[in-house]
Protein backbone atom coordinates (compact mmCIF):
# COMPACT_ATOMS: atom_id res chain seq x y z
CA UNK A 1 0.00 0.00 0.00
CA UNK A 2 1.44 3.38 -1.02
CA UNK A 3 0.87 6.57 0.94
CA UNK A 4 1.46 7.90 4.45
CA UNK A 5 0.06 4.81 6.19
CA UNK A 6 1.91 1.70 4.88
CA UNK A 7 0.56 -1.58 6.26
CA UNK A 8 3.26 -3.46 8.19
CA UNK A 9 4.29 -6.97 7.13
CA UNK A 10 1.76 -9.70 7.96
CA UNK A 11 4.67 -11.81 9.23
CA UNK A 12 4.53 -9.92 12.51
CA UNK A 13 1.01 -8.50 12.59
CA UNK A 14 -2.41 -10.06 12.09
CA UNK A 15 -6.00 -8.96 11.96
CA UNK A 16 -6.62 -5.60 10.32
CA UNK A 17 -9.23 -3.97 12.54
CA UNK A 18 -10.94 -0.68 13.25
CA UNK A 19 -11.49 1.12 16.52
CA UNK A 20 -12.14 4.48 18.13
CA UNK A 21 -10.01 6.75 20.27
CA UNK A 22 -11.30 6.89 23.82
CA UNK A 23 -10.51 8.56 27.15
CA UNK A 24 -10.67 6.33 30.24
CA UNK A 25 -13.30 7.25 32.80
CA UNK A 26 -10.93 7.59 35.76
CA UNK A 27 -8.40 10.09 34.36
CA UNK A 28 -8.08 13.85 33.99
CA UNK A 29 -8.74 14.57 30.31
CA UNK A 30 -6.10 17.28 29.86
CA UNK A 31 -3.33 15.34 31.60
CA UNK A 32 -4.22 12.15 29.76
CA UNK A 33 -4.09 13.79 26.32
CA UNK A 34 -0.77 15.48 27.10
CA UNK A 35 0.62 12.08 28.08
CA UNK A 36 -0.68 10.51 24.86
CA UNK A 37 1.13 13.06 22.72
CA UNK A 38 4.28 12.84 24.78
CA UNK A 39 4.51 9.02 24.69
CA UNK A 40 2.79 8.56 21.32
CA UNK A 41 0.41 6.01 22.78
CA UNK A 42 -3.37 6.15 23.05
CA UNK A 43 -6.38 4.19 24.29
CA UNK A 44 -8.87 2.69 21.83
CA UNK A 45 -12.10 0.72 21.76
CA UNK A 46 -12.11 -2.04 19.14
CA UNK A 47 -15.10 -2.05 16.83
CA UNK A 48 -14.96 -5.83 16.67
CA UNK A 49 -15.89 -7.26 20.05
CA UNK A 50 -15.73 -3.96 21.92
CA UNK A 51 -12.39 -4.69 23.59
CA UNK A 52 -10.56 -1.77 25.22
CA UNK A 53 -6.79 -1.39 24.72
CA UNK A 54 -4.58 1.10 26.55
CA UNK A 55 -1.13 2.46 25.71
CA UNK A 56 -1.42 1.44 22.06
CA UNK A 57 1.49 2.54 19.89
CA UNK A 58 0.47 4.95 17.13
CA UNK A 59 2.51 6.17 14.17
CA UNK A 60 3.80 9.74 14.07
CA UNK A 61 1.71 10.46 10.99
CA UNK A 62 -1.48 9.14 12.57
CA UNK A 63 -1.18 10.94 15.90
CA UNK A 64 -1.22 14.26 14.05
CA UNK A 65 -4.65 13.47 12.62
CA UNK A 66 -6.54 12.01 15.58
CA UNK A 67 -9.13 13.84 17.64
CA UNK A 68 -9.90 12.96 21.24
CA UNK A 69 -13.50 12.72 22.48
CA UNK A 70 -14.99 15.29 24.85
CA UNK A 71 -15.22 12.72 27.68
CA UNK A 72 -15.23 9.01 28.45
CA UNK A 73 -18.79 8.56 27.16
CA UNK A 74 -17.96 9.59 23.57
CA UNK A 75 -15.73 8.31 20.79
CA UNK A 76 -12.89 10.15 19.08
CA UNK A 77 -11.35 9.45 15.69
CA UNK A 78 -11.77 6.13 13.91
CA UNK A 79 -8.40 4.39 13.56
CA UNK A 80 -7.00 1.36 11.73
CA UNK A 81 -4.75 -1.03 13.59
CA UNK A 82 -3.01 -4.37 13.32
CA UNK A 83 -2.38 -6.70 16.23
CA UNK A 84 1.16 -7.75 17.15
CA UNK A 85 1.18 -11.56 17.10
CA UNK A 86 3.62 -11.75 19.98
CA UNK A 87 2.12 -9.29 22.46
CA UNK A 88 -1.45 -9.20 21.14
CA UNK A 89 -1.26 -5.42 21.37
CA UNK A 90 -2.71 -3.11 18.67
CA UNK A 91 -0.38 -1.02 16.51
CA UNK A 92 -2.24 1.96 15.01
CA UNK A 93 -1.09 3.10 11.58
CA UNK A 94 -3.98 5.08 10.06
CA UNK A 95 -6.97 7.34 10.68
CA UNK A 96 -10.32 7.05 8.90
CA UNK A 97 -13.30 9.38 8.69
CA UNK A 98 -16.29 8.18 10.66
CA UNK A 99 -19.61 7.62 8.87
CA UNK A 100 -20.84 11.11 9.84
CA UNK A 101 -17.56 12.81 8.90
CA UNK A 102 -16.28 14.14 5.59
CA UNK A 103 -13.35 16.42 4.74
CA UNK A 104 -15.12 17.43 1.51
CA UNK A 105 -11.94 16.92 -0.48
CA UNK A 106 -11.73 17.12 -4.25
CA UNK A 107 -9.07 16.85 -6.91
CA UNK A 108 -6.25 19.36 -6.46
CA UNK A 109 -7.51 20.36 -3.00
CA UNK A 110 -6.08 19.80 0.48
CA UNK A 111 -7.30 20.73 3.93
CA UNK A 112 -5.66 20.57 7.35
CA UNK A 113 -7.99 21.14 10.29
CA UNK A 114 -7.58 21.22 14.05
CA UNK A 115 -10.55 21.90 16.31
CA UNK A 116 -10.94 22.28 20.06
CA UNK A 117 -14.12 23.15 21.97
CA UNK A 118 -15.58 25.27 19.18
CA UNK A 119 -12.28 26.85 18.10
CA UNK A 120 -10.54 25.89 14.87
CA UNK A 121 -7.37 26.39 12.85
CA UNK A 122 -7.76 25.53 9.17
CA UNK A 123 -5.24 25.57 6.32
CA UNK A 124 -6.61 24.72 2.88
CA UNK A 125 -5.51 25.07 -0.70
CA UNK A 126 -7.10 24.63 -4.11
CA UNK A 127 -4.60 24.15 -6.93
CA UNK A 128 -7.35 24.22 -9.55
CA UNK A 129 -8.55 27.69 -8.50
CA UNK A 130 -5.15 28.95 -7.31
CA UNK A 131 -6.38 29.77 -3.80
CA UNK A 132 -4.90 29.16 -0.35
CA UNK A 133 -6.74 29.95 2.88
CA UNK A 134 -5.61 30.15 6.50
CA UNK A 135 -8.31 30.58 9.12
CA UNK A 136 -7.97 31.00 12.91
CA UNK A 137 -11.37 31.10 14.58
CA UNK A 138 -11.99 31.37 18.32
CA UNK A 139 -9.68 30.29 21.13
CA UNK A 140 -8.29 32.10 24.15
CA UNK A 141 -6.01 34.42 22.12
CA UNK A 142 -7.09 34.06 18.47
CA UNK A 143 -3.80 35.18 16.94
CA UNK A 144 -1.80 34.51 13.81
CA UNK A 145 1.89 34.93 14.60
CA UNK A 146 4.72 35.05 12.06
CA UNK A 147 8.27 35.27 13.36
CA UNK A 148 11.32 35.74 11.15
CA UNK A 149 14.60 36.29 13.01
CA UNK A 150 18.34 35.75 12.92
CA UNK A 151 21.38 36.67 14.97
CA UNK A 152 22.24 39.79 12.96
CA UNK A 153 18.69 41.18 13.17
CA UNK A 154 18.42 41.80 9.42
CA UNK A 155 15.72 39.23 8.65
CA UNK A 156 13.04 40.16 6.14
CA UNK A 157 9.51 39.26 5.14
CA UNK A 158 8.96 39.79 1.42
CA UNK A 159 5.54 39.82 -0.20
CA UNK A 160 5.25 39.92 -4.00
CA UNK A 161 1.82 40.50 -5.46
CA UNK A 162 0.98 41.19 -9.10
CA UNK A 163 -2.14 43.09 -8.16
CA UNK A 164 -3.68 44.55 -5.02
CA UNK A 165 -3.01 43.82 -1.35
CA UNK A 166 -6.17 44.25 0.71
CA UNK A 167 -6.26 44.64 4.49
CA UNK A 168 -9.60 44.78 6.29
CA UNK A 169 -9.99 45.04 10.07
CA UNK A 170 -12.48 46.07 12.71
CA UNK A 171 -9.80 47.60 14.94
CA UNK A 172 -6.63 49.65 14.38
CA UNK A 173 -3.65 48.96 12.12
CA UNK A 174 -0.62 49.32 14.39
CA UNK A 175 3.09 49.40 13.66
CA UNK A 176 4.63 49.93 17.06
CA UNK A 177 8.36 49.87 16.33
CA UNK A 178 10.65 51.80 14.03
CA UNK A 179 12.37 55.17 13.55
CA UNK A 180 10.03 56.80 11.00
CA UNK A 181 6.58 57.52 12.36
CA UNK A 182 3.60 57.35 10.00
CA UNK A 183 1.75 60.60 9.32
CA UNK A 184 -1.98 60.84 9.96
CA UNK A 185 -3.31 62.28 6.73
CA UNK A 186 -6.49 63.87 8.13
CA UNK A 187 -4.68 65.53 11.06
CA UNK A 188 -1.88 66.73 8.77
CA UNK A 189 -4.34 68.37 6.36
CA UNK A 190 -6.18 70.03 9.26
CA UNK A 191 -3.00 71.64 10.55
CA UNK A 192 -1.82 72.64 7.06
CA UNK A 193 -5.19 74.28 6.40
CA UNK A 194 -4.69 76.38 9.55
CA UNK A 195 -1.31 77.57 8.27
CA UNK A 196 -2.80 78.33 4.87
CA UNK A 197 -5.59 80.37 6.45
CA UNK A 198 -3.03 82.38 8.42
CA UNK A 199 -0.89 83.01 5.35
CA UNK A 200 -3.93 83.93 3.29
CA UNK A 201 -4.90 86.55 5.85
CA UNK A 202 -1.42 88.08 5.61
CA UNK A 203 -1.55 87.98 1.80
CA UNK A 204 -4.89 89.76 1.81
CA UNK A 205 -3.30 92.63 3.73
CA UNK A 206 -0.15 92.71 1.61
CA UNK A 207 -2.10 92.65 -1.67
CA UNK A 208 -4.94 94.79 -0.33
CA UNK A 209 -5.47 98.54 -0.14
CA UNK A 210 -2.29 100.61 0.36
CA UNK A 211 -1.25 101.11 3.95
CA UNK A 212 -0.22 104.68 4.69
CA UNK A 213 2.87 105.48 6.74
CA UNK A 214 2.10 107.31 10.01
CA UNK A 215 2.97 110.99 9.83
CA UNK A 216 3.96 111.26 6.14
CA UNK A 217 0.83 109.69 4.73
CA UNK A 218 2.83 108.01 1.95
CA UNK A 219 2.32 104.37 0.90
CA UNK A 220 4.04 101.83 3.13
CA UNK A 221 7.46 100.83 1.79
CA UNK A 222 7.25 97.53 3.71
CA UNK A 223 3.94 96.65 2.09
CA UNK A 224 5.38 97.36 -1.34
CA UNK A 225 8.50 95.28 -0.65
CA UNK A 226 6.49 92.31 0.63
CA UNK A 227 4.15 92.53 -2.34
CA UNK A 228 7.09 92.48 -4.75
CA UNK A 229 8.66 89.53 -2.92
CA UNK A 230 5.60 87.28 -3.29
CA UNK A 231 4.71 88.22 -6.84
CA UNK A 232 4.01 85.10 -8.96
CA UNK A 233 4.10 82.88 -5.88
CA UNK A 234 1.07 80.85 -4.74
CA UNK A 235 0.00 78.99 -1.63
CA UNK A 236 0.30 75.23 -1.80
CA UNK A 237 -2.83 73.10 -2.10
CA UNK A 238 -3.09 70.08 0.19
CA UNK A 239 -6.48 68.83 -0.96
CA UNK A 240 -4.96 65.69 -2.53
CA UNK A 241 -2.56 64.86 0.30
CA UNK A 242 -4.76 62.05 1.67
CA UNK A 243 -4.51 58.68 -0.05
CA UNK A 244 -7.67 57.04 -1.32
CA UNK A 245 -6.07 53.58 -1.15
CA UNK A 246 -4.10 53.43 2.13
CA UNK A 247 -5.55 54.26 5.55
CA UNK A 248 -4.29 54.17 9.15
CA UNK A 249 -7.63 54.03 10.98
Amino acid sequence: MNGPYPIPSSQYYVGLQYGYVIIPADVDRTSFIEQCYRWERISILSERGGGVFHECYISRESIKDIEFPADSTHFGSCVMFLTDIHSGHPMIFGVLSKEDESQLLREGYFKLTKTYQGSSVILSGDAKKGVMNLSVDGGELTQLNITVSNGTKDAQINVRCQGNINLEMDGLFKINKGTQAMVKGTELKTQLDKNNNLLQALLDIINGAPILEPGSGSASALQAALKAAITAKQLGSFNAIKSDESFLD
